[in-house]
């Protein structure tokens, strides 16, 4: 017997069918985030492996973010987005869209996406990456919450 909120059986409903005509059901319990905060001038990605044969992760919030440091960047726009599949892929389950820094020290832009429900293919990685690097003097950082479903 699972102690979780879900449990793996015929009782739980359906969120709906995947493309290989199975139900997408949620695991037991199997909420995952993750994050990268890298040093400045390093462009901000993560990765979330992939979820294994006939399971598939889902985005359920986000955040991102891009600071100026103590000393005024120049002005820059990066764009930030949600991939099915590895770092540098072109499949793209949100966005991109884009962020700005202003040339002024200590400025911050970001955005925070709670609730979501964005399903990634079935047993693939999903990313979450800026662009590129904003910058000297400027810092980015992305974060994914997300789970774990049948489907």
């Amino acid at each position: 017997a699972m102690s979780s909120r879900w449990a793996l059986d015929a009782h739980l409903p359906s969120l709906g069918v995947g493309a290989d005509g199975y139900p997408i059901r949620p695991l037991a319990a199997d909420v995952w985030t993750a994050q990268a905060n890298p040093a400045a001038n390093v462009k901000a990605t993560v990765t979330r492996p992939a979820a294994g044969p006939r399971t598939r992760n889902v985005l359920t919030s986000l955040t991102a973010m891009v600071v100026a440091g103590a000393t005024a960047p120049t002005a820059t726009t990066v764009t930030v987005a949600v991939i099915d599949g590895g770092a540098g892929g072109t499949t793209y389950l949100w966005g991109p869209h884009t962020l700005g820094v202003p040339a002024v020290a200590g400025a911050t832009n970001g955005l925070c996406h709670p609730p979501l429900w964005i399903p990634g293919a079935p047993n693939t990685p999903m990313t979450m990456e800026f662009s590129a690097a904003a910058g000297i003097n400027t810092l980015e950082s992305v974060s994914m919450v997300g789970e774990t479903v049948q489907g």
